[in-house]
């Protein structure tokens, strides 16, 4: 019987020393850390991993529930004291993703998660959670996404994302009552440049282009390249009557760019059709618009920009196209 006792013991003891030692690898491999809160004395227990994940150790952290609040980043402590305040007041469990702060100022993405116990009473004696550090996860979710919405060769958005941030912001229109407008815009006769020059000048020209809307337009615009030689811009704030002067400021600075390591200078020139948001409107619509009138401003010819106003010629911006019809540019900008 003693034996019996004896050989118990030690195989409990065994599975106890498995046990430790599964959590030890799962905290290591999965960098997950193990934590206990007491209520009734205030009392926080931390495992060696939540130590390592909040850049911590033992005997440097003040392990109490205002040192546990200041570890998470100020933006997400009021969501935390939620959630604790909701597992000790309601029993409710809780999994959150928020921020930590290490104490040398680098910040780590975690999974916080907690799940109450309580006595017969219903009193909540002990909270026991996890702290999982995901931030290599959230990086490369980053790294995806951007791959995911950014084209390659120009580092603007792709055609996905432009319409998304256009729902949001027909949406924000809706709210507002704010103007902002839309325009398609489309390189006139680009397949020429690559067939005169090749595809690595062509790139070359497309990249310039963009970096030529970029420093004619503000920071809250937007850029995406829509197909081959297509782009779209969004440009909140902006009534149609005021994208002329910035679009033919572009259409300028394109009259004579060198490419090929300066061995040949080229004038580039675009067409484009110009469109108000409507709140009512859809993002197929809007874009649907957008498109008949740069199909509009191509038959005019090269570098023309048609909106509801009438078309215009982008190398002579103070003067209304001769075959438009519409009103001029001074009443453009009226």
């Amino acid at each position: 019987m003693l034996l019996t006792d004896k050989l118990s013991k030690v195989l409990e003891a065994a599975d106890l020393h498995i046990t430790a030692m599964f959590m030890e690898m799962t905290e290591e491999f999965g960098q997950v850390g193990f934590w206990r809160f007491d209520p009734r004395r205030d009392k926080h227990s931390w495992s060696g991993q939540v130590y390592k994940i909040a850049g911590m150790k033992p005997y440097e952290a003040t392990i109490d529930t205002e040192g546990v609040m200041q570890m998470f980043h100020p933006n997400d402590r009021v969501l935390v004291r939620d959630c604790v305040d909701g597992a000790l007041n309601h029993g409710r469990e809780f999994k959150v993703e928020v921020r930590i702060v290490r104490p040398d100022g680098s910040m780590r993405y975690v999974k916080f998660a907690g799940k109450p116990f309580s006595n017969a009473e219903g009193i909540v004696w002990e909270v026991f959670g996890i702290l999982v550090d995901i931030t290599d996860y959230k990086t490369a979710e980053a790294e995806w996404r951007h791959l995911a919405e950014t084209d390659e060769l120009t580092g603007v958005f792709k055609l996905r994302r432009f319409e998304e941030l256009l729902q949001n912001e027909i949406r924000r229109c809706a709210r507002s009552g704010r103007s902002t407008s839309i325009a398609l815009i489309d390189l006139d006769e680009f397949k020429e440049v690559n067939d005169t020059y090749g595809h690595m000048v062509g790139n070359e020209v497309l990249q310039i282009f963009v970096n030529k809307l970029r420093g004619a337009l503000r920071d809250i615009d937007v850029i995406a390249r829509i197909g081959g030689d297509e782009f779209a811009l969004l440009l909140p704030e902006t009534p149609t009557h005021q994208t002329l002067e910035p679009i033919s400021r572009v259409a300028s600075r394109l009259r004579s760019i060198e490419i090929d390591n300066g061995q040949h200078d080229i004038a580039v020139s675009f067409c484009g059709g110009v469109v108000s948001i409507s709140p009512q409107s859809t993002v197929a619509d809007t874009l649907r618009l957008a498109d008949s009138y740069l199909y509009t401003a191509k038959k005019h010819g090269k570098h023309r920009l048609v909106s509801e106003a009438g078309v215009f010629n982008l190398w002579r911006p103070s003067q209304e196209d001769d075959d438009s019809g519409g009103p001029s540019s001074r009443q453009l900008f009226s």
